[in-house]
């Protein structure tokens, strides 16, 4: 059994693995994602958007669309924020715009109630409307600061009757939330990509998040967890090699949600720094010597511990690495590859010693 590295047959598995993902992303990042914002004049819907964006929406300019009813406000190339009327100030003819525009172009709406006027009847009835669009509603009930002193609640009660009004005549849970004091602002975040991701546009709506860094500690632990599993049945000197393109999906992704490009030579830049650089080498070559130590080589086919060990390194590797390219595209591909390797050294060992019981190391 070969415990060496095989960079040359690391490299050729990259840039194969390096030219499918890229196909496959090119085709997500160039949809469109369109957010309509429905609710009464000043029940906070622009402050919301600030909240989750940190980008003012009275910055971002509008242009126009196909009606002139609604606002619309480009956050990125792919992320477009509408704003639609009050719902008292529609009429008629400019809720039929409105209707058609939310039909034909929208991905997903946030309806807004205001925490202190209630579900009122005009605003169930456009709400029962817009269900019949069949489109994907989030029910927002925004200014709950309203109950709190500070950040605690003390009128439970009327928080509850509120609440739990909005969710009988809608029928569907509800995210309170204070876009002034941003409470439950992370919350809504998450609700958002989790019914994006259903049509794959959750990471167009990351690129233009406050809360991108949240998801990217979710994606490595989530790869890490995958890596282990390839790594129990573990193959030392090839091991790493099924980990590709696990780890080139995950920097595509990271850098995409940091507005910047992962190019191949950019990504094997960071591989070189990490995974197959010299400090990568030593610490495989760490956990060689840890399965080596467990009679592994030469010996029976896997013990309980060799896999444990096994699954622990290769999902230490991409915790590190997944780390790594956090820290280098959040700093806009600005860090030195020697800190990258660092963050990549710190975050293989914290992991490691983490997971493996010292009994098996």
């Amino acid at each position: 059994m070969n415990s060496q590295f095989d960079e040359k047959n690391y490299k050729k598995k990259f840039s194969d693995e390096f030219d499918k993902k890229e196909a496959m992303f090119e085709e997500v990042i160039q949809k469109e994602l369109v957010i309509s914002l429905l609710g009464d004049v000043n029940v906070g819907k622009s402050s919301t958007i600030n909240a989750l964006t940190g980008k003012k929406l009275s910055d971002v300019s509008s242009y126009a669309g196909h009606t002139k009813e609604v606002s619309l406000h480009r956050y990125s190339e792919n992320v477009v924020i509408a704003d639609t009327p009050g719902l008292q100030d529609i009429n008629e003819e400019t809720s039929k715009k409105a209707e058609d525009f939310i039909s034909n172009d929208t991905d997903i709406i946030l309806f807004f109630f205001n925490a202190s006027v209630g579900p009122t009847q005009n605003m169930i009835k456009t709400f029962n409307s817009l269900k019949k669009l069949n489109k994907p509603i989030i029910t927002v009930l925004n200014k709950i600061d309203i109950w709190y002193e500070g950040k605690v609640l003390v009128e439970e009660e009327d928080y509850e009757t509120i609440v739990n009004q909005i969710e009988k005549e809608t029928r569907q849970e509800v995210i309170p939330i204070s876009s002034k004091k941003n409470f439950h602002i992370d919350v809504l975040n998450n609700e958002i990509l989790n019914v994006l991701e259903d049509e794959g546009k959750d990471i167009l709506f990351l690129k233009v998040s406050k809360y991108k860094e949240n998801k990217v500690k979710a994606w490595i632990n989530g790869a890490s967890i995958t890596s282990f599993g390839i790594g129990v049945i573990p193959v030392p000197g090839a091991d790493i090699i099924p980990l590709t393109s696990l780890q080139v999906s995950l920097a595509m992704r990271i850098a995409y949600i940091y507005d910047c490009k992962a190019s191949k030579k950019d990504v094997m830049s960071l591989i070189g720094a990490t995974v197959t650089g010299s400090l990568g080498k030593q610490l495989f070559k760490y956990g060689i010597q840890a399965l080596k130590g467990l009679g592994w080589f030469g010996g029976p086919f896997g013990t309980g511990a060799t896999a444990t060990l096994g699954g622990s390194i290769a999902a230490s590797i991409t915790y590190g690495f997944g780390w790594a390219c956090n820290a280098y595209y959040k700093n806009g591909m600005n860090l030195d590859l020697s800190e990258v390797g660092e963050v990549y050294e710190c975050n293989y060992r914290e992991y490691f010693h983490k997971k493996v019981p010292t009994t098996v190391r």
